[in-house]
């Protein structure tokens, strides 16, 4: 059974962009006959918006942008809870994709050969060949007409 992870934990547009990657790992678990999850983690601010958006993934709700006025011990527990439960799932692939301290602690819960996107190499924070080549490609953008969502 295949079982991917989507670490989302930027806004709203980046996650109405991450369409394409969880429909296509969705396509993929189809495809290959075994079963499987996707699971997409995101700030519990758009936890109830991502079920809707995608309900054929499994939401998790992480307070990745607290914001002041809130309990630090209370955002601390949540995020220990949430990170509880990931870390206790053998996911074949987990796609980070935001460069970001919450994010590069969670994909650092697995082993580096699953790590795609942004991940921790090494102890050390590092993006993939694959993602290190697209920003190279990206950054004439009007020459290379390509769009990073499109990755």
């Amino acid at each position: 059974m295949a079982r991917f992870l989507v670490l989302q934990l930027a806004r709203l547009g980046d996650l109405l962009q991450t369409r394409r990657l969880l429909a296509g790992l969705s396509a993929q678990i189809e495809a290959g006959g075994g079963g499987g999850e996707v699971h997409l983690a995101v700030d519990a601010s758009l936890a109830a918006l991502a079920g809707r958006l995608y309900p054929f993934v499994r939401v998790h709700a992480l307070p990745a942008h607290a914001g002041p006025g809130r309990d630090p011990g209370a955002v601390a527990l949540a995020v220990r809870q949430v990170c509880g439960e990931l870390s206790a799932i053998p996911f074949d692939k987990v796609f980070c994709l935001n460069f970001s301290p919450l994010g590069m602690a969670i994909s650092a819960l697995f082993p580096p050969e699953v790590q795609r996107g942004y991940r921790q190499f090494a102890g050390q924070t590092d993006k993939d060949a694959l993602l290190r080549f697209v920003f190279r490609i990206a950054r004439d953008r009007r020459g290379s007409g390509l769009n990073l969502a499109d990755i």
